[in-house]
């Protein structure tokens, strides 16, 4: 397995941990956890150009607004949860295709 190969799994696995971690409470967790989870999943399938990378790069941006308006507001709205969702489901899809992959994949 090459580098980039190596370290996208990595990052893949600790930002998938770092999301599921956010459901004991997803609200305070959000800044701590969520958004930076699904960053490193996103950041992941950058590094190894994934088919899902576009699925992360949304949720990811859907998480950071989403949060930015609980932030400033107070109000709990649809796009925070929805890039939670996009972003588990696009992490566990990746996963699945990086255990598909050959390990002498290059």
């Amino acid at each position: 397995m090459d580098k980039r190969a190596l370290w996208s799994k990595i990052l893949l696995i600790i930002g998938l941990v770092l999301m599921v971690a956010g459901i004991i409470n997803p609200l305070k967790a959000s800044a701590f956890n969520i958004l930076p989870g699904i960053g490193l999943a996103a950041y992941s399938a950058y590094l190894i150009k994934s088919r899902y990378r576009k699925l992360l790069y949304l949720a990811f941006c859907l998480a950071a607004v989403g949060l930015g308006i609980i932030i400033f507001t107070g109000i709990y709205l649809f796009p925070y949860f929805a890039g939670w969702v996009m972003g588990l489901v696009g992490a566990i899809l990746m996963l699945k295709d990086l255990r598909k992959r050959p390990a002498s994949h290059k």
